[in-house]
């Protein structure tokens, strides 16, 4: 019996087969086009005589196998939403095999829940976002699921830059979103690193005024975490904060990306959504010296390679420590 596996940081598909002895040998197949892998694969097959697989995960089973490695490598939680969303339809669709699965398939589908009432838009929307989380998935880890959705691109080997604001660039940001609607939003996330739903759900209740710090309610599934209450940012909540509740009145969630990349153009900075001001936070605390463990407990993360992405150090950073390790 010989199957596909993906191998190496690249993703690149390699034939694997055991002999009779129950030796495990592979054969690179020099691609990381699923197709072309699998051409490969069926006529080496067929050169060397070796059968099929003598069964097939059904359906469920495949689902079930991706569903356990979201629930090893990320958290129960969210485990749990991705199976809401999709396990109906694995039932809807049980007597269709996985690899018939198609993009027409997928459409019928969310018209008959919209139609019927059971899904709102932004129900819509997560159920895409999980279809397309185990396709990716599936593709990386060998299993039969096709594109089904339609717009999965396949693997990235390079993740694209994030942009994100210098110090003078946050302060000038914030200077021109003073009186803003949505100048307690923008403080939260540039100076205390918020996830834009934390900084959403904080409270007055959440701000300890002896402390100088704000215990922010982790999304995500992640744990809760304090984080400190610099003089902007407290002078920005003693002036807009209510006497209770919310600390950021409600907004509509396309305002919120409008009235932003306005803020931007009239500050004269780079336009940026609100996640990469999370980024130039803690860019920010790199350049003042914070280590990897610091930002990692700042910004909530459970791993040190989730903080790794967040920091974008400057050139003028890395020449100066060359010249320290160098003597120029």
């Amino acid at each position: 019996m010989a199957w596909l596996a993906a191998r190496g940081a690249r993703k690149f598909w390699s034939i694997c087969w055991r002999d009779d002895a129950g030796r495990h040998h592979s054969k690179p197949t020099g691609t990381r086009d699923r197709r072309l892998a699998e051409a490969r694969l069926a006529r080496f097959r067929a050169e060397e005589g070796l059968s099929q697989p003598a069964t097939r995960a059904t359906n469920r089973d495949l689902m079930e196998r991706w569903l356990a490695a979201v629930a090893a490598t990320r958290c129960l939680e969210t485990a749990d939403s991705y199976r809401s969303s999709i396990e109906p339809m694995v039932r809807a669709w049980e007597g269709v095999p996985i690899d018939e699965w198609t993009r027409e398939h997928t459409e019928a589908y969310a018209a008959a829940k919209r139609a019927s009432g059971d899904w709102s838009g932004r129900t819509c929307q997560l159920w895409l976002s999980g279809c397309r989380q185990w396709i990716r998935w599936a593709a990386e880890h060998g299993d039969p699921v096709p594109d089904f959705v339609g717009t999965y691109r396949g693997w990235r080997p390079h993740r694209p830059t994030i942009q994100h604001l210098d110090v003078p660039q946050l302060y000038a940001l914030l200077d021109t979103a003073r009186g803003h609607e949505l100048e307690v939003l923008v403080a939260l996330t540039a100076l205390a690193g918020c996830r834009l739903k934390e900084a959403q759900s904080a409270t007055v209740e959440d701000v300890d005024w002896r402390r100088r710090v704000l215990t922010v309610h982790g999304t995500k599934g992640h744990a809760d975490r304090i984080v400190p209450i610099v003089p902007r940012l407290e002078e920005v909540i003693r002036r807009r904060a209510p006497a209770t509740g919310r600390l950021q009145q409600a907004t509509a969630h396309s305002s919120r990306y409008r009235w932003l990349a306005e803020l931007c153009a009239a500050a004269g900075v780079p336009v940026v959504s609100w996640h990469p001001l999370r980024h130039s936070f803690a860019t920010a605390l790199l350049d003042a010296g914070a280590t990897l463990p610091e930002l990692q407990t700042a910004l909530g993360h459970r791993s040190l390679a989730s903080t790794g992405v967040y920091l974008h150090p400057r050139v003028e950073r890395i020449a100066a420590a060359a010249g320290r390790a160098f003597g120029a």
